[in-house]
């Protein structure tokens, strides 16, 4: 069967638009492991590489120069000698290139990373899901696929974990140290949490791992309703980096089934419930459109209450130019959520809350995030909109 690439226009256009450029380009592309990197380059311009390499997982220098080599020799019709070091390596590429008869020359190294080992001198010589996805078996439940992938003793992605933060980052010591900080709080820490409880000094180096980890996606930087900009909250967003906390790094029991035996119990649906929250909190856009502000500048946060009892917060907070504040509810339900006369309390109260601590005159919109829709009884009405699990990805 044919593959293909799902989505990713954004990403398909900007590569065309700079191959039809008519200059030199240097594009990197970055992203977490997994992810459909190598497929989108090699889908969208097959034939038109000049040099294609993939550099070697956990290889010193010697092995990274010959299978640099082996791909010159690949390309080329040319039969090269492997290089001392990655100067010469270059100079070999330079020759590759200019005997190519393509009128664009189109070089990719992929997970160039690896290529830059210890002492190497690669760096200044040269100056990870889907992947996930395709793993899953049809014909085994849910649960089965997850027992297979994750708690088997001989299951693929039971050492994931490791190889997708050394695979990205240099010092990937410290991006565990912070994702692992950030796993003990649901909310996210401030910079300060995360340097005491990572035991990291703060700095430069922990401002550039703040930032790639939220570049990757692994992580997003908000802030308060109400409160100073710079005052920032780091949540960490990775799926997979969160299950592995909650459950594979805790899983003492060695249990190959522990999946399938947690289905229905409390713990299993309070994942499904923290699952659903994080998804939303990813497809802002997605949410925006479906609410058909699009074109509407707006400002995302959460907020906390300072002064109810019992304690409210919201979890995304939609601040619209147009006069409008949205609220966002986020439940997960198995069927239509039915909204009761508790939980109605609950949402007038903080809704309350909210416009008392903060005195703003803005319009409040309570809006319902839901898998399937909320049901239309009685309470219904205290909902002016409401978004469903498939307009994330309409």
């Amino acid at each position: 069967m044919e593959t293909q690439i799902i989505g990713r226009k954004k990403e398909q256009k900007r590569l065309q638009d700079l191959y039809g450029s008519g200059r030199a380009e240097f594009v990197a592309i970055y992203g977490r492991r997994r992810v459909g990197k190598t497929f989108l380059v090699r889908q969208l311009f097959g034939s038109e590489l000049v040099f294609d390499l993939a550099g070697l997982a956990n290889a010193n220098t010697t092995e990274q120069l010959i299978n640099f080599t082996i791909a010159l020799n690949h390309a080329g019709n040319k039969q090269f000698k492997t290089p001392k070091n990655w100067l010469f390596a270059f100079e070999q590429l330079r020759t590759v290139i200019e005997n190519s008869q393509k009128k664009r020359k189109v070089v990719f190294i992929d997970e160039i990373s690896w290529l830059d080992t210890a002492r190497s001198g690669f760096l200044t010589a040269l100056g990870g899901i889907p992947y996930y996805l395709s793993k899953i078996e049809t014909g085994l439940s849910v649960a089965q696929n997850i027992d297979n992938l994750f708690f088997m003793q001989s299951s693929e992605l039971k050492n994931e974990f490791q190889n997708l933060y050394a695979s990205l980052f240099k010092n990937y010591a410290d991006y565990i140290k912070i994702v692992e900080a950030l796993s003990t709080k649901a909310k996210g820490l401030t910079r300060k949490e995360i340097e005491e409880i990572a035991q990291l000094s703060s700095g430069g180096r922990l401002t550039t791992a703040l930032k790639n980890l939220e570049y990757c996606g692994f992580i997003r930087a908000y802030h308060l309703f109400g409160k100073k900009k710079y005052e920032q909250i780091y949540q960490l967003l990775d799926s997979y980096t969160l299950f592995y906390f909650k459950y594979l790094a805790k899983n003492e029991n060695n249990d190959e089934y522990f999946w399938t035996n947690s289905l229905n119990t409390p713990q299993h649906n309070a994942w499904a419930g923290y699952a659903f929250e994080i998804l939303t909190l990813q497809h802002v856009a997605e949410i925006k459109k479906a609410l058909g502000i699009s074109g509407v500048q707006t400002t995302i946060s959460a907020w906390r209450s300072e002064k109810s009892v019992p304690a409210a917060q919201i979890d995304l907070v939609i601040d619209r130019k147009d006069g409008i504040i949205d609220i966002c509810e986020v439940k997960f339900s198995k069927n239509q959520f039915s909204i009761d006369r508790e939980y109605d309390k609950k949402l007038r109260n903080k809704i309350s809350a909210f416009i008392s601590e903060n005195n703003t005159r803005k319009a409040i919109h309570l809006l319902m995030l839901t898998t399937y829709g909320i049901a239309k009884n009685k309470y219904y009405s205290a909902v002016q909109k409401e978004v469903i699990l498939d307009d994330l990805f309409a």
